[in-house]
């Protein structure tokens, strides 16, 4: 049987065992991601914690790292490889 293969350039992950480089978790208040990323860019219900500038195209900002947000806590991280369906 071959093997399956794939390609992924958006990732949304839930669960509250996963943690950000700078600790940052699912679950936590809006107060700690500041405090972790203090030059955090609100794109409402998202903040882009980590902006990349996209190689192709118009070379616009993307956010490669992002925290969705609700209710004043972080519910998921959404992590963006521009290329990679390509």
């Amino acid at each position: 049987m071959p093997a399956a293969v794939g390609y992924c350039s958006l990732a949304e992950i839930t669960g509250n065992d996963w943690r950000t480089a700078s600790g940052l978790r699912v679950g936590d208040p809006l107060r700690r991601l500041w405090a972790r990323y203090p030059r955090a860019q609100p794109q409402p219900p998202y903040w882009w914690l980590v902006i990349r500038r996209s190689p192709y195209g118009d070379h616009s900002n993307y956010a490669g790292l992002s925290a969705k947000a609700r209710n004043g806590r972080v519910v998921a991280f959404l992590v963006r490889y521009a290329a990679g369906g390509d």
